[in-house]
């Protein structure tokens, strides 16, 4: 059985289990937040607590219900997500359905995953993702029809800001679902979701994880030391997913990765195939990497900001990173950092879009550079 344990959101899943014991859940939910938050995971558990044979108003784990609920086969837990042509297929007839054995696949391996590691497991590495008509039609149909085997009919929606117009052919099912149906959206961008699908749902914002509960839950899922766990709560800021990254690439240390990159990019104007060698042995490496130095890099100037502005704050960040820090004052000032956060926050926004990363982190470092030599 997957272990679909959820670290933090306590105050959120107490909420949700007296609501589902009391028979007072919404019939439509809106789960927003980073992937990492466990939002995906969260809805799996909502859906498993309203067919669990013990109505306790959580999954007990151990029933039959709850036994196909975690291997995502309960016939009354309905999935939509957006996908990409199926090769046998013309797109507008593609749907959730033909990429099931893969959806249940990369839950199995990885529990927290964004639109990208969905992209890159389904092998779409080249084409965009969206929720289509035939999509939201199946949609209403299936949930017109009566339970199988409990009481509750639960369709979840991953991603639904891949819906785009479409959301709108499933407005008067979420706001007038037929009788003991749940619709659990679960986003990650609901500034993206149509005001008119928002309304309609009750939302429910997931927080970063807290570092005890973090730390604790990775003590417990893994066989890393404390010292390691606890370097890689600090780069993950409250985000499991990222954690859980950092720690299945064996902890990788990006800080001097980082603080060479910012050095070559500094000397990229008298040193130009530096920094073109450099880029090209980053990107080598692959996207995972590559994405967990993006985002190592943004979780250090975060912190390097606020300490900047107030030198009694105690960063997040371990020792080496410290020692980064103090080395960069002369170079980066506070009024730099915003421009230099900027770049890394195209970056991953443009590797998300599967942009050639070469190009991209080449025009960035020539930004940063001229960013560094400006005085």
């Amino acid at each position: 059985m997957i272990d679909y344990q959820i670290p933090g959101q306590r105050k959120l899943k107490l909420s949700l289990v007296e609501m589902i014991r009391n028979d007072r859940l919404p019939h439509a939910l809106l789960l927003s937040g980073d992937p990492g938050f466990g939002g995906l995971s969260m809805a799996i558990n909502i859906a498993a607590a309203l067919h669990c044979d013990e109505g306790l108003g959580k999954a007990c784990g151990k029933c039959k219900s709850c036994s196909k609920s975690f291997k995502l086969i309960h016939p009354d837990t309905h999935f939509a997500f957006p996908v990409v042509k199926k090769a046998d297929k013309k797109r507008d007839e593609t749907t959730s359905k033909d990429f099931l054995a893969p959806w249940r696949s990369i839950i199995q391996k990885k529990q927290y995953f964004d639109h990208q590691d969905w992209v890159s497991w389904i092998g779409a590495d080249n084409k965009s993702l969206n929720i289509n008509t035939k999509e939201c039609n199946e949609i209403i149909q299936k949930l017109s029809l009566k339970a199988f085997e409990g009481r509750y009919k639960v369709q979840i929606i991953w991603l639904p800001e891949y819906l785009g117009k479409e959301s709108n052919r499933l407005l008067k099912l979420i706001e007038e679902p037929p009788e003991n149906t749940k619709i659990i959206l679960v986003s990650a961008a609901i500034e993206r979701l149509l005001v008119t699908i928002t309304s309609r749902c009750q939302i429910f914002k997931l927080l970063p994880v807290e570092d005890q509960a973090l730390n604790t839950y990775l003590i417990e899922k893994n066989v890393f030391d404390p010292e390691t766990i606890e370097k890689v709560v600090k780069l993950a800021d409250g985000n499991c997913g990222l954690a859980l990254q950092f720690l299945e690439s064996s902890a990788k240390d990006f800080s001097e990765d980082l603080l060479q990159w910012l050095r070559l990019s500094y000397q990229a104007g008298s040193h130009p195939q530096n920094i073109v060698d450099w880029i090209a042995a980053m990107v080598g490496q692959g996207k995972d990497v590559l994405e967990l130095f993006l985002t190592s890099g943004l979780s250090f100037f975060r912190e390097y900001h606020i300490w900047l502005h107030d030198q009694n704050y105690e960063m997040r960040i371990d020792s080496s990173q410290k020692g980064n820090a103090m080395k960069m004052q002369q170079i980066i000032s506070y009024d730099k950092i915003e421009y230099i956060t900027k770049e890394l926050d195209s970056l991953v926004t443009l590797m998300s879009r599967n942009a050639n990363m070469k190009l991209a982190l080449l025009s960035s470092s020539i930004i940063v550079g001229d960013i560094m030599r400006k005085q």
